[in-house]
C-alpha cells in the first residue's frame, strides 16, 4: 500500500557552492531514498512546496526532479504528485557487496593481489634523481607546437576521422625510415605498429604470446613495469643473471628443455644495471632463440644517447629468423608522457599485430600523428637529439665525478656510458628504505633496484637518473647524500 504523507528533509543548500542548486538538492533527496529516510511510495513535497518551503525558484525544484525521475528514483503519478519509487534502480536497491572478486576473470583475480608498485611521481622534492625524468627546459617546445598547430587547424576528413589502427602510414614510414639510420633495422612500414606507448605494446605482446603457466625468461634484475606486466598473464618468470657484458646467455642454452615462451630484455642499455650486451653475446642469443623458436622482445628505451663508441646495432637489425619483437618510444627524446610509442614486427607477424591493435584500442590522433610525421621528416628530431648529447653528457660526468669524490671507495659505479641514468652499488651501514627516508627529509630523491629483482635482490643499489638535473644540482644532491652516508657510518 502506498503511503500518502508529505515529508521535508533536513536540505541545506549552499549558495556559495560551485555545485549548482539543482545538484545540491539531487544529491540531497538521492542520498535520503538510498539511506532508506525516505522509504518506496513514499509521497514528496510538490514542486511548488518545496521551492517556497527552500526559498529558491520551482525550476531549480524541477530540474532536479526531473533528473531523479529519469534515473528511476521518483515517479510521478499524476500531474501533482510525485512519489518514491516502489523499485528503486537494480544496482542501487540493495547494500553494494564489499567484493567481487568471484566474478573476475583469472587475470583480474591476479590482478586483484598484485601489489602495484608505484613510482613516487607525486614527492616535490628539490634534487629527484628519477630515471624516468628528463630535460623538459630543453624540449623543443615551439618546433613541435608549431608542427601540431599546422595538423591542427586543417580539417581534412582524413585528420578528422577514424585512421588505419596500427597507425597512419605516412608515420609509419617515418619512423621505419629512422630506425633504418639509427638503429640498423631494415623493416617496411607495415611491419610499424604505432601504439600508445610501451605498456600497450607489452599488454599487446602478452596476450599474444603468454598463457598462465608458461616460461617467460627476464632478466635479473629488470624493469619492474615489465614484470609487472608479464606477471599479470599468469606466466611463471625465469631469472636470468645480467654481468657486465649483458644477459649471461650460457644459462638460457644451459637450460635441457627449450620450454620458454618469451624472452623480455634491454640489450642497448639495460635496466638498471646500464650494461650493453656485447655483440658475441648477441650472436649467441639470436642462435639460442633460432634453436628454442622463442621470441624474444626487444625494449630499446634510449639508446639514442650513448657517449662512447659507436652504438651497436639493435637485435631486430641482426635478426635473420623473424623472431625478435622491437619495441620503441620516444618518451626520453621528448617527453616522459608522449603518447605514442612503437612496435617494429616481423614480416610473418604483420597480420597478426595489426588485428591484435584493432582490438587494444583507438587508433592514436591523426593530427599527433601526421605532426610527429613532419617533425621527424623535417629532421628536428634528430636535431633535438643531437643538440641533447652534450648536455646530457655534462650531466652524466658530473653525476660520475660527483659519486667518485664524495663517496670513494664507498660507490661503485655501472652503466655509465650510454642513456638517462647511472647504477650505483653504496656501501653504507643504512638500509635502503631508511636512507631513501632520509634523503627525501633533506630534498634528494633515490630509487632502489630492489623491485627490479625477480631474486636475491643487492643490497645499497640505486638507479640514478640525471636527465632532468642541472650539474649544480647534482653535485649538491650528491653531496647531502654523501653527507647522509658518512654520518650513519
Amino acid at each position: 500500500m502506498i503511503i500518502a504523507m508529505m515529508i521535508t528533509l533536513n536540505i541545506q543548500l549552499d549558495r556559495n557552492s560551485d555545485v549548482t542548486l539543482d545538484r545540491q538538492l539531487y544529491n540531497h533527496i538521492r542520498a535520503a531514498i538510498l539511506s532508506g529516510e525516505m522509504k518506496p511510495g513514499m509521497r514528496v513535497l510538490s514542486t511548488r512546496e518545496l521551492s517556497e518551503t527552500l526559498k529558491i525558484s520551482r525550476s531549480t525544484v524541477v530540474d532536479a526532479y526531473k533528473q531523479l525521475i529519469a534515473e528511476g528514483y521518483l515517479d510521478a503519478k499524476a500531474k501533482s504528485n510525485t512519489f518514491v519509487c516502489l523499485e528503486l534502480p537494480a544496482s542501487q536497491s540493495g547494500p553494494v557487496p564489499a567484493r567481487v572478486t568471484n566474478k573476475l576473470t583469472e587475470l583480474g583475480k591476479r590482478l586483484s593481489k598484485t601489489e602495484v608498485i608505484e613510482s613516487p611521481v607525486g614527492e616535490d622534492l628539490e634534487i629527484p634523481f628519477y630515471f624516468w625524468r628528463n630535460a623538459l627546459e630543453e624540449l623543443p617546445l615551439e618546433q613541435w607546437t608549431k608542427n601540431l598547430w599546422k595538423r591542427s587547424r586543417v580539417a581534412q576528413s582524413s585528420l578528422l576521422d577514424w585512421g588505419p589502427r596500427a597507425g597512419s602510414m605516412r608515420l609509419r614510414q617515418a619512423i621505419a625510415d629512422l630506425v633504418r639510420q639509427t638503429r640498423g633495422i631494415d623493416c617496411s612500414p607495415a611491419q610499424v605498429i604505432t601504439t600508445l606507448g610501451y605498456q600497450q605494446a607489452m599488454d599487446m605482446i602478452s596476450r599474444l604470446f603468454i598463457a598462465r603457466g608458461d616460461l617467460v625468461a627476464m632478466e635479473n634484475p629488470c624493469f619492474m613495469d615489465t614484470r609487472a606486466a608479464i606477471e599479470a598473464y599468469g606466466a611463471e618468470l625465469v631469472p636470468i643473471d645480467v654481468d657486465e657484458s649483458g644477459l649471461i646467455v650460457e644459462q638460457l642454452a644451459a637450460r635441457t628443455r627449450n620450454d620458454i615462451k618469451l624472452l623480455c630484455l634491454t640489450p642497448s642499455h639495460q635496466f638498471p644495471t646500464g650494461t650493453i650486451l656485447s655483440m658475441s653475446r648477441r650472436m649467441e642469443l639470436l642462435d639460442w632463440s633460432r634453436k628454442a623458436n622463442t621470441v624474444i622482445l626487444e625494449d630499446d628505451y634510449d639508446s639514442e644517447f650513448r657517449y662512447e663508441g659507436q652504438p651497436i646495432p639493435a637485435l631486430a637489425g641482426l635478426d635473420r629468423n623473424s623472431l625478435v619483437v622491437y619495441v620503441g618510444s620516444f618518451s626520453k627524446i621528448l617527453y616522459t608522457s608522449f603518447g605514442i610509442g612503437y612496435m617494429v614486427v616481423p614480416e610473418n607477424l604483420v597480420e597478426l599485430f595489426e588485428n591484435m591493435r584493432r582490438l587494444a584500442a583507438d587508433p592514436l590522433p591523426a593530427q599527433m600523428q601526421e605532426a610527429l610525421a613532419d617533425f621527424i621528416e623535417e629532421g628536428h628530431l634528430k636535431r633535438h637529439i643531437k643538440h641533447m648529447k652534450p648536455i646530457y653528457e655534462e650531466r652524466r660526468s658530473a653525476l660520475i665525478h660527483s659519486l667518485k669524490q664524495h663517496l670513494g671507495h664507498r660507490v661503485t659505479i655501472f652503466g655509465d656510458n650510454a642513456g638517462l641514468h647511472v647504477m650505483a652499488r653504496i656501501k653504507s651501514l643504512v638500509p635502503d628504505q631508511i636512507l631513501i627516508a632520509r634523503c627525501a627529509r633533506v630534498g634528494v630523491g633515490l630509487v632502489s633496484t630492489t623491485n627490479c629483482y625477480l631474486e636475491n635482490p643487492r643490497r645499497g643499489e640505486f638507479v640514478f637518473g640525471y636527465g632532468n638535473l642541472s650539474p649544480e644540482e647534482i653535485r649538491e644532491g650528491i653531496r647531502r647524500l654523501s653527507a647522509i652516508v658518512t654520518h650513519s657510518d
